[in-house]
Protein backbone atom coordinates (compact mmCIF):
# COMPACT_ATOMS: atom_id res chain seq x y z
CA UNK A 1 0.00 0.00 0.00
CA UNK A 2 1.73 2.79 -1.54
CA UNK A 3 1.17 6.54 -0.83
CA UNK A 4 -3.01 5.86 -0.67
CA UNK A 5 -3.83 5.56 2.69
CA UNK A 6 -3.89 9.08 3.69
CA UNK A 7 -6.91 9.33 1.33
CA UNK A 8 -9.06 8.17 4.14
CA UNK A 9 -10.57 8.77 7.37
CA UNK A 10 -8.25 7.02 10.29
CA UNK A 11 -11.14 4.72 11.46
CA UNK A 12 -11.31 3.44 7.51
CA UNK A 13 -7.25 3.16 7.86
CA UNK A 14 -7.13 1.00 10.30
CA UNK A 15 -10.08 -1.39 9.17
CA UNK A 16 -7.93 -1.18 6.07
CA UNK A 17 -4.93 -2.58 7.46
CA UNK A 18 -6.47 -5.38 10.10
CA UNK A 19 -7.83 -6.65 6.70
CA UNK A 20 -4.80 -7.12 4.97
CA UNK A 21 -2.53 -7.99 7.59
CA UNK A 22 -5.54 -10.52 8.49
CA UNK A 23 -5.36 -11.83 4.70
CA UNK A 24 -1.71 -12.23 5.04
CA UNK A 25 -0.43 -16.34 5.99
CA UNK A 26 1.66 -16.40 9.28
CA UNK A 27 5.27 -14.72 8.44
CA UNK A 28 3.74 -12.63 5.64
CA UNK A 29 4.66 -9.10 4.83
CA UNK A 30 3.08 -5.55 4.49
CA UNK A 31 4.95 -2.96 3.09
CA UNK A 32 3.36 0.62 3.36
CA UNK A 33 4.37 3.94 2.83
CA UNK A 34 1.82 7.17 4.32
CA UNK A 35 2.07 10.38 4.90
CA UNK A 36 3.18 12.03 8.20
CA UNK A 37 2.70 15.04 10.17
CA UNK A 38 6.56 16.14 9.43
CA UNK A 39 4.60 16.71 6.01
CA UNK A 40 5.07 20.00 4.67
CA UNK A 41 1.64 20.31 3.86
CA UNK A 42 0.05 19.15 7.13
CA UNK A 43 -0.02 23.03 8.53
CA UNK A 44 -1.36 23.80 5.29
CA UNK A 45 -4.63 21.51 5.63
CA UNK A 46 -4.71 22.23 9.61
CA UNK A 47 -5.24 25.61 8.72
CA UNK A 48 -7.37 25.90 5.84
CA UNK A 49 -9.09 22.36 5.71
CA UNK A 50 -12.05 21.73 7.46
CA UNK A 51 -10.93 19.92 10.63
CA UNK A 52 -12.50 16.73 11.40
CA UNK A 53 -13.68 14.53 14.56
CA UNK A 54 -10.77 12.66 14.10
CA UNK A 55 -6.85 14.46 14.65
CA UNK A 56 -5.40 14.63 11.81
CA UNK A 57 -7.64 13.81 9.54
CA UNK A 58 -8.79 17.03 7.34
CA UNK A 59 -11.53 17.70 4.51
CA UNK A 60 -11.07 19.56 1.58
CA UNK A 61 -14.18 21.26 -0.57
CA UNK A 62 -12.00 21.77 -3.38
CA UNK A 63 -11.11 18.26 -3.96
CA UNK A 64 -13.86 16.47 -1.85
CA UNK A 65 -12.34 14.13 -0.32
CA UNK A 66 -10.11 13.90 2.84
CA UNK A 67 -6.67 13.61 3.77
CA UNK A 68 -4.52 12.40 6.81
CA UNK A 69 -1.35 12.30 8.56
CA UNK A 70 -0.29 9.85 10.69
CA UNK A 71 1.99 10.25 13.62
CA UNK A 72 4.80 7.95 14.37
CA UNK A 73 2.85 6.70 17.33
CA UNK A 74 -0.54 6.12 15.78
CA UNK A 75 1.34 4.85 12.68
CA UNK A 76 3.06 2.04 14.76
CA UNK A 77 -0.10 1.09 16.90
CA UNK A 78 -1.61 -0.33 13.49
CA UNK A 79 0.70 -2.94 13.89
CA UNK A 80 0.57 -3.86 17.42
CA UNK A 81 1.43 -7.81 17.84
CA UNK A 82 3.26 -7.93 14.40
CA UNK A 83 7.11 -7.75 13.53
CA UNK A 84 8.11 -4.51 12.47
CA UNK A 85 11.19 -5.10 10.25
CA UNK A 86 12.12 -1.99 9.14
CA UNK A 87 10.37 1.84 9.48
CA UNK A 88 11.90 5.03 7.74
CA UNK A 89 10.88 8.59 8.35
CA UNK A 90 11.78 11.00 5.57
CA UNK A 91 10.93 13.96 3.70
CA UNK A 92 11.36 13.02 0.30
CA UNK A 93 10.52 15.28 -3.45
CA UNK A 94 7.39 14.57 -5.31
CA UNK A 95 6.38 16.07 -8.69
CA UNK A 96 2.99 15.57 -10.20
CA UNK A 97 0.50 17.67 -11.92
CA UNK A 98 -1.20 20.15 -10.96
CA UNK A 99 1.89 20.44 -8.02
CA UNK A 100 5.01 20.17 -9.61
CA UNK A 101 7.57 19.84 -7.72
CA UNK A 102 7.32 19.37 -4.08
CA UNK A 103 7.82 17.40 -1.41
CA UNK A 104 6.27 14.94 1.52
CA UNK A 105 6.45 13.95 4.55
CA UNK A 106 6.46 10.09 4.73
CA UNK A 107 6.77 6.78 6.47
CA UNK A 108 7.55 3.70 5.02
CA UNK A 109 6.95 0.82 7.20
CA UNK A 110 7.89 -3.12 6.51
CA UNK A 111 5.53 -5.41 8.69
CA UNK A 112 5.77 -9.33 9.45
CA UNK A 113 2.66 -10.70 10.47
CA UNK A 114 3.12 -13.19 13.89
Amino acid sequence: MLNVLHLFKFKEVARIISDAIGSLKKGGFLYLKVFSTKDPSYQRFASIAQKTKEKNTFYSNKTKSFTHFFSEDEFLKLFKGHEVLEMTDAVVEDSHPPLGKHEHGIFTVLIKKQ
